[in-house]
């Protein structure tokens, strides 16, 4: 079988045998986000971090908290807070319908 078990390297096995029975599984695993309600708040709230991730990240900005203030404020204006809830809403219903 040139998938199986036969070909798999021994080192493997043994990795998979200490690793697998210590693995934590989040409780997040499986859940996706229906971005859909959200959309032009998630499209606003990007285009904002599109534009300060570049400044931030390479060091253009004299003071970065003043920006990252300026950067929040704005995805807050354009609706973060929308998303945020719709975000918590979907996760506690997919939570307790498990």
């Amino acid at each position: 079988d040139l998938l199986g078990v036969a070909n798999e390297d021994p080192r493997e096995s043994t990795l998979n045998a200490t690793f697998v029975p210590r693995m934590v599984v989040p409780p997040t695993n499986g859940f996706v986000f229906d971005q859909v309600p959200v959309k032009n708040e998630m499209a606003a709230v990007q285009a904002i971090i599109d534009e300060y991730r570049p400044i931030l990240e390479l060091g253009m900005v004299e003071d970065v908290d003043k920006t990252i203030d300026e950067m929040m404020n704005s995805m807050n204006r354009s609706g973060l807070d929308i998303v945020k809830t719709e975000f918590l809403n979907q996760y506690k219903a997919w939570l307790s319908s498990r």
